[in-house]
């Protein structure tokens, strides 16, 4: 969804102003005004900081104004500190004065209804042309201007890494996250509200800025998915994101009838969008910062093969199950293992991948079989496992690693586990720009996501042509007339037949005198189903009745279903793996295809994906893979293994329905059935809107 540049937005002024003004400073040494004061000069600002201050005392040593009008030289952004009803008065004084940017610190807006006080800044800036940041933010900062404009921390440590976050409090706390892990920062964004100055023009900023290598994002919500999407899409194949997202938006949450949109709560939809962008969603803060100090310290890696060397074989096993589990392969070339490692390390040490030394060989004789894994090309990266021993020299062992790894070609993961010395040594050799961890699972964490991203840079999605997509004169002639609401069934099966969908043999009893057709037409056994508008879930309402083998039986079910429907109808009885594909209209994302393991028990399991549409072909068979359950998808137990080919197909033609009518707010097929004969719809939910 993007190409792999960075273009350029409108904001150099804000990040690297002339000067700034912060309104609402005060001597008082407890407030917020005189703390913004305090860390913009304090944090080697070059431009000029004018204090404005209704008292004209001075401000952390700095001599102040009492409005924007007694500033003679040249202001670029001013900061609003003042209580909530009387921001919009200054916002005005600020775009007469012709100040370009703003950042909003004062709450009470949005965030707690007063959605009206807000539109009226918003109406203000576009008068006056003037760009916020905010409300309800503590700030922001950026070290190559030496601008430490927020109410945090006085001390920021100068870095590659850029942080925007949209709560205040947790981006402050993150910052010195950051910071004691010894990660610096390039930026600090807090976006608050999102009044104006939006995530992707910051992403645009940081993609384009020489400083910035790495960008770290807080997400709680968007306003446009679809434009983030397209913006992300673009940097992330320049520079990492790593994304903790939190919460959800309320109508994603909402459940309604179909199984689809109860199932889309908004963060599924998230991840999917995330993963398809090229984001890297961390599932805790831990990792992302984890994350982060890996992709700015270490290469990516050039080959896929790992080598782990250990001397606990228990912490290599560890090491062992949490690669398969990421799909990442071991180095296994037992022979270069043993011609190479067998003359430095003992004759008991074993041989094999992990290479397990023992508990009683020494840091320096370790560290010799850690140089050479680095050296060979043929091998992708390296794990070091070391739990130092009683009696070993902890501090001598760090300086030992730095400068065995210090000069790396590949990913080089160092875990050190032990007691408290081990602890020291992970801070220390984290301050030197090496990875480090107590734990092994950590390690395989952060090294699979350098293989992560490095199939994102090197595979740019094509759009590949889906033919045959859908017949959209037929469906609209189809739907002319239909009132907002669930398809019954059998239109549901008519309309998919539209498009690529292979449908379940079927014919619509509305008398019993239309069984001896059904019959002839199906044969036994078949399937009966009710047909009406107002029932969703046929199963759950018992307008459901399979394995239908006798006349008989087919009058008694027939009679049995007209007493809850207008009509029934009757299909071939369809074995085979059980799918679900289907789409929504996102609030955040708009259309959206979904894909999982179908059936009754889909709710139950809930083993299902989500992307943004369009996709292509690629992004469909991505989603299939994604599921937990995709094993089955290969055949199980004699049932017939899924033509990926074709599910990606029919995934692609669903995303392009959603786009091109707007009138289907959800579709569900479910079961999709994958048989012998391919892949066949035996169910429809349609909702229509008006």
């Amino acid at each position: 969804m993007g190409d792999q540049t960075c273009s350029l937005p409108d904001l150099e002024s804000f990040f690297n102003p002339r000067g700034v003004a912060v309104i609402g400073a005060s001597s008082n040494p407890t407030k917020l005004g005189y703390k913004l004061v305090k860390n913009i000069s304090s944090g080697g600002f070059r431009g000029e900081i004018y204090p404005i201050n209704i008292k004209g005392e001075d401000v952390a040593g700095i001599g102040s104004y009492k409005d924007l009008e007694e500033i003679e030289g040249p202001v670029d952004l001013a900061i609003i500190s003042l209580p909530s009803h009387l921001v919009k008065g200054s916002l005005e004084g600020i775009g007469k004065r012709g100040i370009p940017f703003a950042i909003i610190v004062s709450a009470g807006f949005r965030e707690v209804g007063n959605i009206r006080g807000e539109e009226e800044l918003i109406e203000v800036a576009r008068k006056y042309g003037v760009r916020i940041l905010g409300p309800n933010v503590f700030g922001m900062i950026y070290t190559p201007a030496g601008l430490n404009a927020q109410f945090g921390p006085g001390d920021i440590m100068k870095g590659r890494v850029a942080i925007i976050t949209q709560s205040g409090a947790l981006g402050a706390a993150l910052m010195g996250k950051v910071f004691e892990e010894g990660i610096g920062v390039s930026g600090v964004v807090s976006t608050g509200n999102k009044a104006d100055i939006s995530d992707e023009e910051l992403l645009r900023f940081f993609c384009s800025d020489p400083d910035t290598d790495a960008i770290l994002m807080y997400i709680e919500g968007l306003k446009d998915g679809r434009a983030f999407m397209e913006i992300v899409s673009s940097v992330s194949r320049v520079k990492p994101i790593i994304v903790v997202k939190s919460g959800t938006t309320e109508e994603g949450a909402r459940a309604v009838r179909s199984h689809t949109a109860s199932l889309a709560g908004s963060d599924r939809v998230f991840d999917g969008a995330f993963r398809q962008a090229g984001v890297l969603r961390a599932p805790t803060i831990k990792d992302a910062i984890d994350w982060t100090r890996t992709l700015i310290d270490l290469p990516l890696p050039e080959k896929r093969e790992v080598l782990i060397i250990t001397n606990g074989g228990g912490l290599g096993a560890i090491a062992v199950d949490w690669l398969t589990r990421n799909g990442i392969p071991l180095f296994k070339d037992k022979d270069w293992i043993r011609r190479e490692m067998g003359p430095i390390f003992p004759s008991y040490a074993t041989m094999d991948n992990p290479v397990d030394i023992t508990a009683q060989v020494p840091w320096e004789i370790y560290l010799k079989g850690l140089r050479r894994a680095m050296e060979d090309e043929r091998i992708g990266s390296v794990i070091g496992i070391y739990s130092p021993t009683s009696g070993a020299d902890v501090p001598a062992f760090t300086r030992g690693i730095m400068d065995t790894i210090g000069m790396r070609s590949k990913p080089v993961m160092m875990v050190t586990f032990g007691g408290s010395s081990s602890m020291v040594q992970i801070q220390e050799l984290k301050k030197g720009g090496i990875p480090a961890f107590y734990y092994p699972e950590e390690a395989v964490s952060s090294l699979a996501i350098l293989y992560r991203y490095q199939d994102l840079v090197e595979n740019v999605s094509s759009n590949e042509d889906v033919n045959a997509i859908f017949k959209m004169d037929e469906i609209d002639n189809m739907l002319k007339g239909a009132r907002p609401g669930f398809l019954p069934v059998d239109r549901g099966l008519d309309l998919l037949e539209k498009g690529r969908f292979r449908v379940v043999r079927r014919t619509l009893m509305e008398d019993e005198k239309d069984i001896p057709e059904a019959v002839s037409r199906i044969g036994f056994p078949m399937v009966l189903k009710a047909v009406d508008e107002k029932i969703v879930h046929k199963t759950e309402e018992g307008g459901v009745v399979i394995g239908v083998s006798t006349e008989d039986e087919l009058i008694a079910s027939f009679r049995s279903l007209r007493r809850i429907s207008r009509a029934v109808l009757a299909m071939e009885q369809v074995t085979g793996t059980e799918l679900i594909i289907g789409g929504i209209r996102d609030p955040v994302f708009g259309p959206v295809v979904m894909f999982g393991l179908g059936g009754v028990m889909v709710e139950a399991m809930g083993d299902i994906v989500f992307r943004v549409a369009p996709i292509n072909l690629s992004e469909a068979a991505d989603m299939i893979s994604s599921i937990k359950g995709k094993k089955l998808l290969k055949g199980y137990r004699k049932a017939p293994p899924v033509d990926i080919e074709e599910l990606s197909g029919l995934l692609v033609s669903l995303g392009q329905l959603l786009l091109d009518l707007h009138r289907i707010a959800e579709i569900e097929v479910n079961p999709l059935f994958a048989t012998d004969q391919g892949l066949i719809a035996v169910d429809a939910r349609i909702r229509i809107d008006r």
